[in-house]
């Protein structure tokens, strides 16, 4: 079979652009991959490389023509890294899709991390405090107080800790540690936090920058990202001007003002350079029938798919199945539950009955049964995990079928119960 990619290059920050449009994105992901990963710190680290000059890595995209209306389910990166609510929520893209759009296939975490860090103020991660203060390395919250509390952190420069920095660092913005100077904290004063009740003595884990002690310190990683511009014929004194009414908004003293003007404008430089960095990608091509037939394209993705390592393991094609179950699934037929929810609950019901099976195990088995009863008793293929038309429908059948199914299947798991185990 001819090779179907193509070795490709982008400015990072049209990259990113086209990834964060969440109603009209052209980068987008597969809803089969694996949750986001990467931890606060992580992003910082990553951000930290950068301005170092160390390399991004490389992506592996799918290009993706809409008329073929064979792509499979997707979303658009998040806004919100939300820990607390269960994941399996999202929304996916609804509507009609670019002409063309093309999905990452492997580097997720990092364009996420960057996003979350880049493309707004209110764009972040939102975790319960007890894992901010595993996060942040401190010591847990004191004070009593509802577990589920939580705290949205966006991404800031801490002003005081980037000239500590800059200072240790001999004047090298290159040098300077900024995974300590960058600090997640809260920027959105109405919906930053939980409003749950907590105790008189509860010390948050994340700095507030509404406070009268950081109003002037801390700035949105996000407003100096986009203050740098992307014009490479910029010095570091035509930054002096914005950069004076940036610091002026954030409340900064004049005196401090002067202070800070070159090592930002240093910086400004820095993060242009950055924006403009090629980041180098392979493309899958879309489907053409001129240099392969249509089984061949099919198969090749999905075992592309299949063999990515994604966080530590390779995907599945149960994954690829769950996902088309997900966009299909008729929640009002399973008493609001979504999919996930009720895979997961007839796990939980099946460990009782001594049987664990694995979700891929579940899904797999489901399949079976639906191919059965709806397809013909014809299995599906690795075509059919890319064809909307014939594995769209499973979600609906399922759905309107899952209570019976799901009590014939703890019925049998019962009774597989009352054999006696099998001697070797």
């Amino acid at each position: 079979m001819a090779q179907i990619y193509d070795q490709e290059a982008e400015e990072l920050h049209l990259l990113l652009n086209k990834a964060a449009n969440q109603d009209g994105a052209t980068l987008v992901i597969p809803d089969l991959q694996r949750p986001y990963v990467w931890t606060p710190h992580q992003v910082s680290l990553l951000l930290d490389s950068l301005i170092r000059g160390w390399p991004f890595g490389t992506l592996l995209l799918w290009r993706v023509e809409h008329e073929e209306k064979r792509n499979i389910p997707s979303r658009a990166f998040w806004k919100i890294v939300d820990r607390i609510e269960d994941d399996s929520g999202h929304v996916l893209l609804e509507g009609q899709p670019p002409t063309t759009y093309r999905m990452v296939l492997d580097g997720q975490q990092r364009v996420q991390s960057l996003l979350l860090a880049t493309h707004g103020d209110n764009w972040g991660f939102k975790l319960c405090d007890k894992d901010w203060g595993v996060e942040l390395g401190s010591k847990s919250s004191k004070g009593k107080t509802n577990k589920s509390h939580w705290t949205l952190g966006s991404l800031c420069l801490d002003l005081t800790k980037f000239m500590e920095g800059y200072e240790k660092a001999d004047r090298q913005i290159s040098a300077v540690e900024f995974d300590k100077a960058l600090v997640w904290a809260v920027t959105d004063q109405d919906g930053g936090t939980s409003k749950s009740r907590t105790s008189s003595n509860y010390k948050r884990p994340l700095v507030d920058r509404s406070a009268d002690d950081q109003k002037a310190n801390l700035i949105r990683f996000s407003r100096l990202w986009e203050a740098a511009g992307t014009n490479r014929g910029l010095k570091e004194k035509n930054y002096f001007d914005p950069l004076q009414k940036l610091l002026r908004a954030h409340g900064v003293a004049e005196v401090e003002q002067k202070k800070l003007q070159t090592p930002l404008a240093e910086l400004m430089t820095t993060l242009r350079d950055v924006k403009l960095q090629k980041v180098a990608y392979l493309e899958l091509r879309a489907f053409d029938p001129d240099t392969m037939n249509r089984e061949s394209y099919d198969d090749a993705i999905v075992n592309i798919f299949t063999r990515l390592n994604t966080a530590g393991r390779t995907l599945s094609r149960e994954e690829i199945t769950f996902a088309w179950l997900k966009v299909g699934w008729v929640k009002e037929r399973t008493a609001g539950r979504s999919a996930y929810d009720c895979f997961k609950e007839l796990r939980e019901e099946l460990k009782t009955t001594g049987l664990d099976l694995e979700i891929d195990d579940l899904i797999s088995a489901v399949s079976f049964v639906w191919a059965v009863v709806h397809n013909g008793g014809k299995l599906l293929t690795n075509r059919d995990l890319l064809q909307g038309d014939i594995i769209r429908p499973m979600g609906a059948d399922l759905s309107a079928e899952w209570e019976l199914l799901a009590t014939t299947v703890l019925d049998v798991a019962s009774s597989l119960s009352d054999f006696p185990p099998t001697k070797n």
